[in-house]
């Protein structure tokens, strides 16, 4: 398997929802699940090491996946 890296996960939400960067108010639906259970696959395959985040950051990161991992749940 190849190593993944923090910046794998950014290019593939940039090429999944390529408005998102963009646009403070984006939002997703049921229709995006695939693509958002991509995004937490990837994410869950970055080495421990590699996320390299303030205390703050992390919390938010954490939170962040979490979110993703329960709408998915939810729907």
């Amino acid at each position: 398997m190849p190593r993944v890296v923090p910046s794998q996960v950014v290019e593939l939400i940039d090429r999944l929802f390529p408005t998102a960067k963009e646009n403070k108010e984006f939002s997703v639906s049921r229709l995006h699940q695939h693509k958002v259970a991509a995004i937490i696959e990837l994410i869950e395959q970055i080495p421990p090491e590699l996320i390299t985040l303030n205390e703050d950051d992390y919390s938010r990161f954490v939170v962040s996946i979490s979110t993703m991992k329960s709408t998915m749940a939810i729907h």
